[in-house]
């Protein structure tokens, strides 16, 4: 019986190795035409971030059109499937990001974030209801079941790289290299006015037998990502570039250290958008990163999913404004 067990144990050890890391990087710029997103530079970030941690990471990517929701989920999937007690895991996600109008529980600000895999469409449509939008608490789900993978000492990394969705649509030229700036994902109509605080550290509660986990988001909720500007042809999202720098100085060593150079970074490199990265995490070391909050108010008059209508009204204002003018001039031309 002995035999038996110190063979299983021996046969588990080779199986799962101590302490691994392990990196799963899932970026999109090129969307198709037809979803409405468009392109950004995650192809860069990807690129970074494996040059930079192959070193020292076992690192799978998905990129563009492999970067489906169900590919994603896949490979979440199957990164649990190998991770093993003890092991670091990484997790990045170089996207847009969007709000939506929030289903099941109800959010603290009426809405959902969410990535935007390869195919998930801008709209909501009448075949379209955000089915392959990657909300935050599907996320979630599956990020918690890493840290169970990864036991109590194990840490899980989640880097996002994304916008959660600005509080207005903006013109598609001044959003030109930003990762959001979307109208907020649901039907038409749809109103919402919700307050946001600005908050750097998020608790995040702590479970037995289960990882510590950090997530790094490049922006509030509220916020737009803006990418940076590296060189003349080289753009990167902001969060990506900053850990990169961050991580250079002195890898995972100091979490506190990583975290404050990520959010310095990210600060200087977008100070006319004043975007701020959140940290969100089970960690009380990281707690010191927290500042004095400051509260923002957001109004979402709109979800803006009309596909043209909302410009009609546009249209029935300029005609009256031409007939009336047309009357006007008639009627002085028959006085005289």
């Amino acid at each position: 019986m002995r035999r038996w067990l110190v063979i299983s144990l021996l046969f588990v050890t080779l199986l799962c190795p101590a302490q691994q890391r392990r990196a799963l990087l899932v970026g999109v710029a090129n969307y198709p035409e037809e979803s409405g997103w468009r392109k950004i530079h995650a192809d860069n970030d990807v690129s970074l971030l494996q040059s930079v941690l192959s070193s020292s990471f076992s690192v799978k990517s998905i990129l563009d059109e492999k970067a489906t929701l169900v590919n994603i989920l896949k490979e979440l999937d199957g990164l649990q499937k190998a991770t093993c007690h003890g092991d670091t895991v990484l997790v990045s996600f170089s996207c847009h990001g969007q709000q939506m109008i929030a289903v099941g529980e109800e959010e603290s600000d009426s809405l959902d974030e969410a990535l935007i895999p390869y195919d998930a469409k801008v709209k909501y449509s009448s075949d379209y209801h955000g089915e392959k939008h990657l909300r935050d608490d599907v996320l979630s789900e599956h990020i918690f079941r890493l840290r169970k993978a990864a036991g109590s000492d194990g840490l899980v990394i989640v880097l996002l790289d994304a916008c959660h969705s600005g509080d207005s649509f903006r013109d598609t030229k001044e959003m030109e290299n930003c990762r959001g700036g979307y109208p907020v994902f649901g039907p038409d109509n749809t109103v919402r006015a919700v307050h946001k605080d600005l908050k750097n550290v998020v608790g995040v509660a702590k479970s037995d037998g289960i990882s510590d986990v950090l997530f790094m988001s490049a922006c509030q909720s509220y916020q737009i990502n803006a990418e940076y500007k590296v060189s003349e042809d080289k753009w990167y999202g902001s969060l990506t570039y900053a850990f990169i720098k961050a991580y250079e100085k002195d890898g995972l060593n100091s979490l506190l250290s990583l975290c404050a150079d990520i959010r310095s970074n990210v600060e200087s490199f977008n100070k006319s958008t004043r975007q701020s990265p959140e940290f969100a995490t089970t960690i009380d070391a990281l707690q010191m990163l927290e500042e004095k909050p400051d509260t923002t108010i957001v109004e979402i008059d709109d979800c803006g999913n009309h596909d043209g209508a909302d410009t009609q009204i546009y249209w029935i204002v300029g005609l009256a404004i031409l007939l009336a003018v047309i009357i006007i001039a008639f009627y002085l031309w028959k006085k005289k």
